[in-house]
């Protein structure tokens, strides 16, 4: 790109601001142009003690007389987030790089850039968290996390779930990526609208309250696509599909998870997530395997969530190979608890081998049926996608044939499976719901 003018960074501003529950200073702020001029600033910066992983920040740049915001959208920090603002960070980033001429390619003067440390808190809708009473329907808009945080009280009775922003983001894997399947080609996805998620999976207990059935624990809800919101084709050997067949048909079945969900909130939008909804939800803006800003290895894999090598760590009820409660890992940096591991995930798509490379806005998945044939009979196997890995799977790099890998390389952010979606007792699978912002 042609630069017009020169681009001058001089004296920089620093302020904190809250993110969660700390208060983290940025301090010694420094903003360089990279030499020779590339279009590139790098700005680097020290933290205080109180800094955690992960976390925002968020980079605002005057003009020459301090009085104009320019626009600033392009920041990242490489190989862990995504070019935004504000920009994924973990706890020992030094230095954000922000793309000056994408944002202004006629070039100014500056004098002034304020770094700040954040909770991206989407405006103009009611809260950043909407509370919903699986009793009663009603619900309840919060601006920050109850004190004390998110108690157990939050994953019986009621069900929290955090606003997440419109945005861009490069869906499934580049090929130099550990582990990397080949249907997980990288590609870039717009996100329209702005969406609610739950925090956590859905809980054998909440799911308890919603359906009228027995279940008193905070674990995920192990559960079949069908019975989240109605089997897609009649039956495994008929490629008919039901009126609840996505992407055709947004309809769910009234006995459903999302069925009763609906009724109970008047959300006539509520659904499972799609796969873009969910990976882009996961990442948080992290461009990295694991969605913290990490590679995927054991030590982070550990804190992450809960998967085949951590399953004796104590962590909520379970002591052995099985999954647990949930929010007992760490968050991601839009505060979702167990997108990694634990209770693998459905969305409402389709499988489909290949997503293809090409830029595309609020994808809803293939709308084809995957046909298997075994002995030379056809048959449905009617897949939908599975996201997330789970408690199940090991942690390791060894193969097991020439193109599908084992372990770890299953929990991470772009990785992703065909099930099928019909009545199964023997289901390893949770949901977590969305609904759109309005």
């Amino acid at each position: 790109m042609n630069i017009k003018k020169i681009i001058t960074v001089g004296l920089i501003a620093a302020a904190s601001g809250a993110m969660a529950l700390d208060y983290v200073e940025v301090t010694d702020v420094k903003a360089r142009q990279r030499y020779p001029w590339n279009g590139l600033v790098d700005i680097d910066f020290e933290l205080d003690s109180k800094a955690t992983e992960p976390y925002f920040m968020k980079v605002t740049v005057f003009d020459n007389i301090g009085k104009t915001n320019l626009p600033v959208k392009t920041v990242c920090t490489e190989k862990v987030s995504q070019e935004a603002n504000p920009c994924m960070v973990t706890k020992d980033t030094t230095r954000i790089v922000w793309n000056a001429a994408e944002d202004l390619p006629d070039g100014f003067k500056c004098t002034n850039v304020l770094v700040t440390c954040q909770d991206t808190r989407c405006s103009g809708f009611d809260g950043l968290y909407c509370i919903v009473d699986l009793k009663s329907g009603k619900t309840e808009y919060l601006d920050k996390i109850p004190l004390g945080g998110w108690s157990d009280e939050y994953k019986k009775g009621l069900m929290p779930f955090r606003l997440i922003p419109a945005g861009v983001f490069m869906m499934g894997s580049p090929i130099e990526e550990s582990g990397r399947s080949q249907n997980e080609t990288y590609h870039k996805v717009v996100i329209t609208k702005p969406f609610y998620i739950s925090v956590f999976e859905l809980t054998e207990k909440q799911y308890s309250v919603l359906m009228g059935a027995v279940g008193d624990t905070c674990r995920a809800k192990l559960l079949s696509y069908a019975e989240a919101r109605g089997a897609d084709y009649s039956n495994y050997w008929n490629v008919t599909p039901t009126e609840y067949c996505w992407p055709s048909s947004k309809g769910v079945a009234s006995s459903s998870v999302i069925g009763r969900f609906r009724k109970l909130t008047g959300k006539a939008n509520a659904d499972l997530p799609t796969e873009a909804q969910w990976e882009y939800a996961c990442r948080a803006q992290s461009i990295t395997p694991l969605n913290i800003g990490t590679d995927a290895v054991e030590s982070m894999m550990n804190i992450t969530g809960r998967y085949k090598g951590n399953s004796s760590d104590g962590r909520g009820d379970a002591a052995y190979v099985t999954h647990t409660h949930v929010g007992c890992y760490k968050p991601n940096a839009w505060g979702l608890f167990d997108m990694l591991g634990n209770a693998q995930e459905w969305v409402v798509d389709a499988y489909a081998d290949d997503l293809g490379n090409k830029e595309c806005r609020d994808p809803e998945g293939s709308a084809n049926v995957k046909i298997v044939s075994t002995d030379g009979t056809s048959r449905c196997a009617s897949l939908r996608v599975v996201k997330g890995g789970g408690y199940y799977q090991d942690c390791g790099t060894y193969v097991y044939d020439r193109d599908r890998r084992a372990g770890l390389f299953q929990c991470r952010a772009a990785s992703r499976d065909g099930q099928w979606s019909g009545p199964d007792n023997y289901c390893r699978n949770g949901i977590r719901i969305q609904f759109t912002a309005e």
